[in-house]
């Protein structure tokens, strides 16, 4: 699926991508509606973090065409890559610095974020280090949301957290989403996560990677659909691991 025009955020066509002489994407085409998420899978090595780069402007395509008219398109790791000398709640207030947003109003908004994502109090004026591996994806998602981007692009962001904060932090993402109408391209390898983050879920054979699977499910939220959809994406990581 491929698309053009004020509906559309994103849109790849033929999209190429080389690291030196090594292939690492190869005709890549998708597209991404405004307010739609969108889940990208497929076998480590695929290039679906190189994918991500390409859409920020990180990287530069080798071949094909990419377009993304997000005007505030933000991306963010599966490590937290916080800055170690600023307390958690400067590692956040330092991401709207760049906007001109005024101090005052920085480290307001930086502390309501921080609340959301329910970091305790006395936790924003700890350093990095002196936070749980938890505490600081929940920093770094704070820093990601705090400037309201209207693009988030995910890789891995919840691979790393235990099951229960996995799940409170991808309620805030929805909600989030839902509320600023954003758009949303997710990495992630749990065909659980794909099915219950996103309206679309595309999967990338092995590197180099190209789309060999689609599947939008209807309807979702049913435990049924879920239970189908899961055993659909198993079947077609499979077969992309040997494409």
């Amino acid at each position: 699926m491929t698309g053009t025009g004020a509906d559309f955020v994103l849109s790849a066509e033929g999209l190429g991508f080389d690291r030196g002489d090594r292939p690492i994407l190869d005709s890549v085409s998708l597209c991404l509606r405004r307010g739609e998420v969108l889940a990208v899978m497929g076998p480590s090595g695929c290039g679906k973090s190189s994918l991500l780069a390409l859409i920020v402007g990180l990287l530069q395509p080798n071949r094909g065409m990419l377009q993304c008219d997000g005007q505030r398109p933000t991306l963010m790791f599966q490590e937290p890559r916080l800055l170690p000398w600023r307390t958690a709640l400067d590692n956040v207030a330092f991401a709207l610095k760049g906007d001109g947003v005024p101090a005052e109003t920085r480290s307001g908004r930086a502390r309501d974020m921080l609340e959301t994502l329910a970091l305790a109090p006395e936790d924003l004026g700890k350093f990095p280090r002196q936070l749980s591996g938890g505490m600081r994806q929940r920093v770094a998602l704070a820093r990601t949301l705090v400037g309201r981007p209207d693009l988030l692009l995910l890789d891995e962001p919840f691979a790393a957290l235990d099951m229960g904060l996995a799940k409170d932090m991808r309620a805030v993402l929805r909600e989030y989403l839902e509320r600023q109408n954003a758009s949303a391209v997710i990495v992630t390898h749990d065909p659980r996560e794909a099915l219950q983050m996103a309206g679309r879920v595309v999967v990338l054979s092995k590197a180099p990677g190209r789309v060999v699977f689609e599947f939008a499910p209807e309807p979702a939220g049913s435990r049924a659909s879920l239970g189908d959809g899961i055993g659909r994406l198993e079947a077609a990581l499979i077969e992309a691991g040997t494409a």
